[in-house]
């Protein structure tokens, strides 16, 4: 008689591989997260592409487990149906750790995916041949770190939504006692949407009717220019009154502990403060600009943020994207949903004293993904031009497909703003809330060789609406034709709390709309610092870059490595023609350059 073979039954059976599934999916989660946050100091090797979503400490385990679920399961069944069973159990063990481990190592970018496979089943390996050899015992490890793991996600996640709670109630509970007559502030930022794209800008296609209807009841800057072509740095010196390179914020460098932001300043007069960004990149808690609000929404849970955060996830929407043609981007927030999370904060803080809010809007930014009617509204829009991810150039009509895509976003953008405004109106609120509306940068479309924003400093990155609609205040001045830069945004917000004495630098704009054009506000000057990894084409993949406008028409840019460009934008506003080599112009490029020393801290 034959013995029986020990291994002919598997001593594990189904229940313990969901027992695996959830480990691994709690080991590939929490990992991911833990592995972001050890990498958050090396962003900038990285590409900045370490994103954290504070929720993920529940939905990455969640979504690691659900995508581990079937081909466990698959090799599970497999195995059983092989040979006689012996590996039922070790072949499960193996395609959960090595799947659990590739998905942790994917974080990087910065080594091949075969390479990581091939680590990924290696460290598997040994934990199969354990499984294989003592399979009893290997189970009821895997239930133990179960177990331990999923206590881990659940006071993680209950920690971090008690401590969102505890800030804004200590916050509120801190605010001094101040008079209810002080204005609402609301600064409206239209992440890259440049000034020349809307009506009001003198573009005559009908991006912006909204935003034009409401421009006519308060005051028109027509030439605003931002402090640097890209989000971080122009949102760092609206939100502190200082210059980018005064901040020392970079592409991976997030906004520091000092100085002081408009949002602590507003709270420390007496104001309620409330943040509500759906640039999750540069706008998120991870670059410092939630500083100092009570309140502040950036990440949020969606069917693509829950997807996206795990790393195999983000990969099978890449995939989904490059087979369907289609542009889902992880996490991404409509500006219907901004306007949900502010005028639920709105409606629980009226009445409770005044607010200053900072709403962000993502609609504009590439890809140009509007829903319809706006997604086919410009005439020239292309289905498969919808996207810059790609940088490389690009034929005139594409560059034109891509603008009308940009034009439909913006369109877009504009009925939500518009309909946060009348929302406001009706109910009465704006009557006693000044309005800022503006955008952090600009977009170029071929103007000069390049596509997209944050690689040079011409007009259509630099140049951005402006419109303020005062609380209460006269309007002397409906159109200010000015350069002014937006650097000013935090003074003239702190001035509507009517401070005894300002403590943010710049100066307000509130004199240049009550008709005092005599008032010294700060210089249009701008700054991008180097990012080498642009095609040599792009002006800031080779140097640093600093440009002034001066007498209200000539802007000179001018790179470290001492190359100089001067425009003439009273007659030629998209800087077609470089005057700084002509002889006449040359004691005028002196005196911009020696403006630039002195405004770059004596730099070159």
């Amino acid at each position: 008689m034959t013995a029986a073979n020990p291994r002919a039954t598997p001593p594990v059976r189904l229940r313990d591989c969901l027992w695996l599934v959830l480990a691994a999916g709690l080991v590939a989660g929490l990992g991911e997260v833990a592995f972001r946050f050890a990498l958050l100091r090396y962003r900038e090797l990285l590409s900045n592409r370490v994103y954290l979503n504070p929720q993920a400490v529940w939905m990455g385990p969640l979504v690691s487990s659900l995508l581990l679920l079937v081909p466990v399961l698959l090799t599970y069944v497999a195995a059983r149906r092989t040979r006689d069973g012996s590996y039922a159990w070790a072949a499960p063990v193996f395609t959960a750790a090595a799947l659990a481990f590739f998905s942790i190592a994917m974080i990087t970018r910065r080594i091949n995916d075969t390479s990581l496979a091939i680590m990924a089943l290696g460290l598997a390996t040994p934990l199969a041949r354990f499984a294989h050899r003592r399979p009893v015992e290997s189970a009821r490890w895997v239930r133990r770190t179960a177990l331990a793991l999923l206590a881990v996600c659940g006071a993680s996640a209950a920690t971090l939504a008690g401590r969102r709670l505890w800030i804004e109630r200590q916050t509120l509970s801190l605010r001094p006692e101040v008079s209810a007559d002080l204005p609402n502030v609301l600064l409206l930022v239209l992440d890259t949407v440049r000034g020349m794209e809307l009506g009001i800008g003198g573009y005559g296609k009908g991006t912006t009717p909204n935003i034009d209807r409401w421009a006519k009841r308060g005051v028109v800057f027509d030439r605003a220019i931002a402090p640097a072509p890209w989000t971080l740095p122009t949102h760092a010196s609206v939100f502190t009154g200082h210059w980018p390179h005064e901040l020392d914020v970079g592409w991976s460098k997030p906004l520091g502990s000092e100085p002081q932001t408009v949002a602590e300043r507003m709270t420390a007069l007496g104001y309620a403060t409330g943040g509500f960004a759906a640039n999750f990149v540069y706008c998120s808690y991870l670059f410092g600009l939630h500083r100092g609000f009570s309140v502040y929404h950036d990440y949020q849970f969606s069917p693509s943020e829950l997807l996206g955060a795990s790393t195999i996830g983000r990969r099978l929407i890449d995939g989904w994207n490059k087979a369907r043609g289609t542009y889902v981007m992880v996490g991404r927030k409509s500006a219907a949903e901004v306007n949900a999370e502010f005028l639920s904060w709105e409606r629980r803080t009226s009445g409770k004293g005044p607010w200053f809010a900072f709403v962000n809007y993502f609609d504009a930014h590439d890809p140009y993904d509007p829903e319809a009617p706006y997604r086919e509204q410009f005439p020239g829009t292309e289905e498969k031009w919808r996207s810059l991810a790609v940088l490389r150039q690009r034929p005139p009509e594409e560059l034109r497909a891509l603008q009308a895509a940009y034009d439909g976003a913006l369109a877009s953008l504009d009925a939500q703003v518009g309909a946060l405004l009348d929302d406001l109106d009706r109910r009465g609120v704006l009557a006693n809330t000044m309005v800022i509306i503006t955008s952090d940068h600009g977009e170029e479309f071929g103007e000069h060789g390049h596509t997209g924003h944050g690689s040079s400093l011409y007009t259509p990155v630099l140049h951005v609406p402006l419109v303020v609609l005062p609380a209460r205040d006269s309007v002397a001045t409906p159109r200010i034709s000015r350069f002014v830069s937006l650097r000013d945004l935090a003074a003239t917000i702190e001035e509507a709390a009517r401070p005894s004495a300002p403590a943010l630098p710049g100066a307000s704009l509130r004199p240049l709309w009550r008709g005092d054009s005599s008032v010294v506000t700060s210089p249009p000057f701008s700054s991008v610092n180097r990012l080498a990894n642009l095609p040599d084409r792009y002006p800031v993949s080779r140097t640093n870059l600093r440009s002034l406008i001066t007498e209200d028409r000539w802007h000179l840019i001018r790179s470290d490595d001492g190359r100089e460009q001067l425009y003439d934008l009273s007659s030629d506003f998209l800087e077609a023609t470089d005057l700084a080599g002509r002889p006449e112009h040359q004691a005028l490029v002196q005196r911009l350059r020696d403006s630039l020393r002195v405004l770059s801290g004596g730099a070159r």
